[in-house]
């Protein structure tokens, strides 16, 4: 599907991803064509939301996702998101980073980004948010942690900007996706095929002794990351009505 600032492009989905910590509940705002949900591992549960509730149909339909429709800027500080929940929001970009075009029916003006700055800053759980680099964004998120990458829109390069309000994670989201560039990804997954053909070599019980040892080196950060239990996404999300 095209859409205008789509995050479909190569390259630019992977690096979005890449910075996703786990997560039991997913929230995109700003849904549009969904690139970003769709390319990412499912989370337990998840809510997109859309001012065009027709976007928002076939996210629905899945299970454990709820699609609703209306302003993000107003519904996102409803919600009783827990701690460990992650909002990625991709709002349609300030006018002035492109050259005042109209691509969407419903467009964002100075104030609402600021409006929409202002409330993500005061969620309690852990936020990121695309945009173009510029001085708005930059100041009013400059104690969170930026990343900027190039990509392509409209038969042109471009840089990006991702910000997030939590450190670098240690544990990702979707492991498919971590490395900065696909020559890293690459590297990482021949890396994986190598480590896991010493596996296949070891007898049953080596095997299984050293990927016990990989699971409880693991434990208490993934017990962290699972903190969240089912119920608690389930409240979360209990007030919110499909399309």
């Amino acid at each position: 599907m095209s859409y205008p600032g789509s995050k479909g492009q190569a390259g630019t989905f992977q690096r979005i991803i890449g910075q996703m910590p786990a997560h039991s509940l997913y929230v995109e705002a700003f849904f549009g064509s969904g690139q970003v949900f769709w390319r990412k591992r499912p989370a337990p549960a998840s809510i997109v939301i859309d001012q065009v509730p027709g976007l928002l149909f076939k996210a629905s339909a899945l299970p454990g996702v709820i699609g609703i429709p209306g302003d993000a800027i107003s519904l996102l500080p409803t919600l009783a998101l827990p701690a460990g929940a992650l909002v990625y929001c991709d709002p349609p970009y300030l006018l002035e980073t492109r050259q005042g075009r109209l691509y969407y029916d419903y467009e964002l003006s100075t104030d609402d980004h600021r409006r929409l700055l202002a409330m993500l800053q005061g969620l309690k759980c852990r936020v990121m948010v695309s945009h173009y680099p510029c001085e708005l964004y930059g100041a009013a998120l400059q104690s969170w942690r930026g990343i900027t990458y190039r990509t392509r829109t409209r038969g042109k390069t471009v840089h990006e900007s991702l910000w997030c309000n939590f450190p670098e994670p240690a544990e990702l989201h979707d492991w498919r996706y971590a490395g900065q560039s696909f020559r890293e990804r690459l590297s990482l997954k021949r890396l994986a095929a190598r480590w896991l053909a010493r596996l296949e070599g070891m007898s049953s019980r080596k095997r299984g002794f050293v990927l016990n040892a990989i699971a409880q080196r693991h434990a208490s950060a993934l017990a962290g990351s699972n903190a969240s239990s089912g119920a608690t996404v389930l409240n979360a999300i209990s007030g919110a009505g499909g399309p």
